[in-house]
């Protein structure tokens, strides 16, 4: 609680500065031109549409869809794309909340505490609107993580050649300009960067949810013993 403390009480200080630092004609420009556009669904004030390939979030993901969607029919998507956004970010923020509450309602949080940040990283990297290529790492220590799950068997069959695959995938460099020139039935391996981020997570938030029964049932045992 100190720690949370200190950082919205610092940001509360830095938003003062600013305030009084900044020139007023930059806050009348940021409130009219960047400010609308910094939801998701939406191209950024004097950005490009950041869709995959580029942009491997949620958001990038939707966009992508969104804009593909577009063209094959020929209407708006956004009504339906936007709303789905909203949905699965806020799913994916809840569950990682939801697995650290729990932690720390279990008193496993000694124990889980480091899986929790590498599972809040990864999951900052998919609610954030714009995470580009140098932000996968936000996900390198999830990733190690799932090194050692993988190296100590806690892994195997279809989840691990899952896994396997999802951190090749991630740290391989794609040809991003000339993959957004697919089309067809392919185009979807645009988000493929994506995929791989949103699976690992979906992987370290089961591993954790593993070691909370696990740790649960050990202390149910004990205690009874």
């Amino acid at each position: 609680y100190g720690a949370a403390g200190a950082v919205v009480g610092l940001l509360g200080l830095y938003a003062l500065a600013a305030w009084l630092v900044l020139p007023p004609s930059l806050w009348g420009d940021w409130t009219r031109n960047v400010l609308p556009t910094g939801g998701y669904g939406l191209r950024p004030f004097n950005l490009f549409l950041p869709a995959e390939p580029w942009n491997h979030s949620i958001n990038g993901f939707m966009l992508f869809v969104q804009d593909r969607t577009h063209t094959l029919l020929g209407m708006p998507t956004w009504w339906l794309t936007r709303p789905l956004t909203y949905l699965v970010a806020g799913a994916v923020g809840a569950a990682t909340v939801g697995l650290s509450f729990l932690s720390a309602r279990k008193g496993t949080g000694a124990k889980t505490l480091d899986l929790e940040f590498a599972l809040f990283l990864l999951m900052m990297f998919l609610v954030a609107p714009l995470s580009w290529e140098h932000h996968l790492v936000y996900a390198l220590p999830a990733a190690l993580f799932a090194i050692d799950f993988l190296l100590r068997g806690r892994a195997r069959g279809a989840a691990a050649l899952a896994v396997v695959a999802a951190l090749f995938v991630m740290a391989w460099d794609f040809p991003r300009d000339e993959m957004f020139l697919i089309k067809g039935p392919l185009v979807f391996v645009n988000a493929v960067k994506f995929f791989a981020a949103f699976g690992l997570w979906v992987f370290v938030a089961k591993r954790a949810w593993d070691d909370l029964r696990a740790g649960g049932a050990g202390r149910a045992a004990a205690g009874g013993a």
